[in-house]
């Protein structure tokens, strides 16, 4: 599946009387990109600088399952998101990089091919979505963004694509946690439609989530 995302999808500065030389509309522009954004990861917000303008004026993104070639790579790129949160213990990460190696990620495409997504642009891998079938619902597990890409609506098209998956298998929902102060998260699980249906207090290693859900049938 593929998708033509707008260059720039996020807001625009208004510029309201700027002098008419070139050299003060590029400092404003150059000023304006380095301004920090919000960057989402399935339990914490990166800050990070915007090199947006670094992508061409249109960037085709292809979403699809993962094909095994791609596992190494995959591993490569969950470990760097992981071992970047400074909301995870030592244990926390080793844990979790322990369920997606290359090799297991294998196996979970083996007896479901949909449970890995993953998204590229010009055959650079830029994000990913983990998820399971839980009995008659669908658990979503991770959902990643590369930091040079977010902001341009793959975190979005990643959960669409999931939809698509829940639909096929027949599961009526899907459900998903995130920490409580992970701000952009919600904010991106509200603007797909999922609900807050609760708190659960000194859950995993001992932090506070929400837990999210949304009906898809």
């Amino acid at each position: 599946m593929h998708f033509t995302l707008p260059y720039w999808t996020g807001e625009i500065l208004p510029i309201y009387a700027v002098p008419a030389k070139r050299s003060a509309l590029v400092t404003l522009f150059e000023r304006f990109l380095t301004l920090p954004e919000v960057h989402i990861t399935r339990d914490y917000p990166l800050v990070a600088h915007s090199t947006h303008f670094a992508l061409s004026r249109q960037a085709t993104v292809e979403v699809r399952p993962i094909q095994g070639f791609e596992a190494e790579e995959l591993q490569n790129f969950f470990e760097s998101v992981v071992m970047a949160l400074p909301c995870y213990s030592a244990e926390a990460k080793a844990g979790e990089l322990a369920k997606y190696t290359a090799h297991e990620l294998c196996d979970r495409i083996h007896d479901d091919l949909e449970s890995v997504l993953v998204a590229r642009v010009h055959d650079k891998l830029v994000g990913f979505c983990f998820s399971n079938k839980d009995d008659q619902a669908i658990w979503l597990a991770w959902l990643g963004v590369h930091p040079d890409y977010r902001r341009l609506g793959i975190g979005k098209l990643l959960l669409d694509r999931l939809e698509q998956r829940a639909k096929r298998l027949a599961s009526h929902k899907i459900w998903c946690d995130s920490r409580t102060d992970n701000r952009a998260s919600a904010a991106l699980l509200r603007r797909q439609g999922y609900e807050q249906i609760c708190t659960l207090r000194r859950h995993w290693y001992r932090q506070d989530f929400f837990i999210w859900e949304k009906f898809v049938v």
